[in-house]
């Protein structure tokens, strides 16, 4: 009878012993239930944010492509009412993406600038040239003149005629230098040294209506 009141009461002790590992089995996978709770929904409220931060970012950009760089373009053509607009979101300025922006905007007006001084410099370089051949045909005719007028100089119609062609040549002259001096080149018929009789006499023959 002894012996069956033991094996009782052991049994009710292990069972006892039992029960407490369970509950403390119990606990701990509660405990990290929890913890796994919390952290799954603290990596959901991370991936919105991130969701809402890419959705910013691609709008930020849409707004670059479709309204930024236009203007940018448009204010290197030097249209007239043209603004840059700003961001699409304010609050992003300061920020990584803003400062990636604006570089980016200032290389685009940048490189648009280039650009159109290369080939405002190629076509004035072409005008030049092309200039050149009609202003030494028309040096070359006012020296023509300038002699004529000495070998015909005791023929009073002869100069007179002579004089009448001269200041159309003379004009037209001109005109083509003003234009290559528009163009960046000084052009025109440089002489080291001249008597002022000399440039005076040539002068005359330049100016319209000088008798």
């Amino acid at each position: 009878m002894l012996c069956l009141a033991c094996v009782c009461v052991a049994w009710v002790l292990s069972h006892r012993r039992q029960q407490q590992q369970l509950d403390v089995v119990s606990a701990v996978a509660d405990r990290d239930f929890a913890d796994i709770t919390e952290t799954l929904e603290g990596t959901q409220r991370d991936l919105e944010a991130a969701q809402a931060i890419n959705r910013v970012y691609v709008e930020e950009t849409r707004h670059l492509a479709d309204a930024r760089l236009g203007a940018v373009l448009e204010l290197a053509r030097d249209t007239p009412g043209v603004t840059l607009p700003g961001l699409a979101h304010p609050d992003l300025a300061g920020g990584v993406l803003a400062g990636v922006h604006g570089e980016l905007l200032d290389k685009v007006a940048a490189g648009i600038r280039a650009i159109r001084e290369d080939m405002s410099g190629t076509t004035l370089t072409t005008i030049r040239h092309a200039l050149a051949e009609p202003q030494s045909r028309l040096v070359r005719l006012l020296h023509q003149i300038d002699a004529e007028l000495a070998v015909h100089k005791d023929r009073p119609e002869a100069v007179a005629s002579l004089m009448r062609i001269d200041p159309h040549a003379s004009a037209s002259l001109h005109g083509l230098q003003r234009l290559r001096i528009l163009c960046g080149e000084t052009p025109g018929v440089q002489r080291s040294t001249s008597q002022i009789l000399d440039m005076v006499e040539a002068a005359r023959g330049r100016i319209q209506a000088h008798d």
